[in-house]
């Protein structure tokens, strides 16, 4: 339905538009070839005219939707405002110990960021909740998530996700880590001996940046599906 200095203007039969389009070419979006006689001149100026509606019809959605972002934003800040009284704004690591250990007592927790950049939050800890029960806690301060299919960091544009960086703060990825003492190992290997009737006692070995369960003469033990 139009020229330019930078191609032609493709108008489609819903009013939607893509320009800069090169006959005989390929673009991302469509190949186009000039054919006479299919529409007349009223036509492509009624498609136009729908052009020009579809036009101020998506910017009143887009205006209608900014709209109800912010107030989603504002309801969103007041409503953690109220829950977390006691947040530093943009200490995540800091608001995220706090949680976890409020949310877990008893438990001891570290949480780290990357120097400078942000880009990351740590946690650790030792026995205690499992690691989706840490992650219900814990994901919100993710600012997004990697896209592994398109090799892209996919930021969470969110009212939600906004309002948790603007009062809790946010990091691009956060990181469970949980730790087993060799105590909570016993415990677990000395409970599977006793349901399968294993009579050996098993022995831990700690190294000090982690522990891990063998039974006694543990060379003569065979392998299935690489574990004892």
């Amino acid at each position: 339905t139009g020229e330019s200095g930078h191609g032609y203007e493709v108008t489609f039969l819903d009013g939607s538009k893509c320009g800069s389009q090169r006959v005989g070419s390929l673009s991302p979006f469509t190949r186009i070839a000039v054919v006479d006689g299919i529409l007349s001149a009223s036509e492509v100026e009624a498609l136009r005219a729908l052009a020009v509606q579809k036009l101020a019809a998506d910017r009143a959605a887009q205006n209608q939707a900014a709209n109800q972002h912010a107030l989603d934003y504002a309801r969103f800040v007041k409503e953690l405002q109220a829950e977390f009284p006691w947040a530093k704004p943009g200490k995540a690591s800091a608001n995220l110990k706090k949680e976890l250990t409020r949310a877990f007592p008893g438990v001891k927790f570290s949480v780290t960021g990357s120097r400078g950049s942000g880009s990351s939050l740590d946690i650790t800890w030792t026995d205690g909740p499992n690691t989706s029960e840490v992650e219900a806690y814990s994901q919100k301060y993710a600012a997004g998530s990697f896209d592994g299919m398109t090799d892209c960091y996919d930021y969470d544009s969110s009212a939600y996700s906004e309002a948790v960086g603007n009062v809790l703060g946010q990091a691009k990825y956060v990181f469970e880590n949980r730790h087993l003492s060799a105590r909570f190992l016993m415990d677990v290997a000395l409970d599977v001996c006793m349901e399968y009737g294993h009579d050996d006692l098993p022995k831990v070995t700690d190294s000090g940046w982690g522990a891990w369960v063998e039974p006694e003469g543990a060379a003569n033990v065979p392998y299935c599906q690489g574990a004892r």
